[in-house]
C-alpha cells in the first residue's frame, strides 16, 4: 500500500533536507528557528506514523528538533496582561464584578472543557481549558496577582508535603 504524503508536508520536508549540513561543514548549522519555522508544516500534514518514514533521511539532530521542538515558554506576566488588557478592550471589564463572580466564570470554563470531554470533542476540551487559563490569567491581572510567583510558591510548599499530601484518595 502506497502512502500519499501530501504536498506540503513533503515541500517542508525537503526545504530541510536542502538545507541540512553535514557535521564537518564549517557554515553555520541549522538554528532551532529555522527548523521550528518547517515543524507547523511538517506536522500539519503528518497524520499517519507512517509519514514519520520521511524523517529518516534526515540529519540526527533535526529529527530531534522535529520530534521534540522547542519553542521559548511564553512570559506567564506578560500573558496574565495581555489577557487582562483584551478582556478590558473586549468590555469585559466594563462594570465592577465581584471576585466571586470571576472564580464561577473560571468554574463554567472548566465545565464547559469536562463537557467536551464527556462528548468526545477533545479539541473542545483544549480550547476550553485555554479559556480556564485566560479567566485565571485576567483575574490575576486585576487583582495584582503574580500568578508565576504565587504557583512557584506553592509548588516548593507541595514539594514538601507527605505522599498524597498525608492520605487523600486523588
Amino acid at each position: 500500500m502506497t502512502t500519499r504524503i501530501p504536498p506540503k508536508t513533503l515541500a517542508a520536508i525537503e526545504a530541510i533536507k536542502a538545507t541540512d549540513q553535514p557535521a564537518n561543514d564549517p557554515k553555520p548549522a541549522l538554528t532551532s528557528q529555522t527548523i521550528v519555522g518547517h515543524v507547523d508544516s511538517i506536522w500539519a500534514g503528518m497524520v499517519e506514523h507512517s509519514y514519520a518514514v520521511q524523517l529518516m533521511h534526515l540529519n540526527p539532530d533535526i529529527q530531534q528538533q522535529l520530534l521534540h521542538p522547542q519553542s521559548p515558554a511564553p512570559d506567564l506576566a506578560g500573558l496574565c496582561k495581555r489577557a487582562h488588557m483584551t478582556a478590558i478592550a473586549k468590555g469585559f471589564h466594563d462594570m465592577e464584578r465581584p471576585f466571586a463572580v470571576d472564580c464561577m466564570l473560571m468554574v463554567t470554563e472548566l465545565a464547559e472543557a469536562v463537557e467536551g470531554d464527556r462528548h468526545g470533542d477533545i479539541p473542545n476540551r483544549t480550547e476550553e481549558l485555554a479559556d480556564l487559563f485566560i479567566r485565571l490569567a485576567d483575574t490575576c491581572e486585576h487583582y495584582g496577582v503574580d500568578l508565576a510567583a504565587e504557583v512557584l510558591k506553592k509548588m516548593a510548599m507541595n514539594d514538601l508535603r507527605p505522599h498524597r499530601h498525608g492520605g487523600k484518595a486523588y
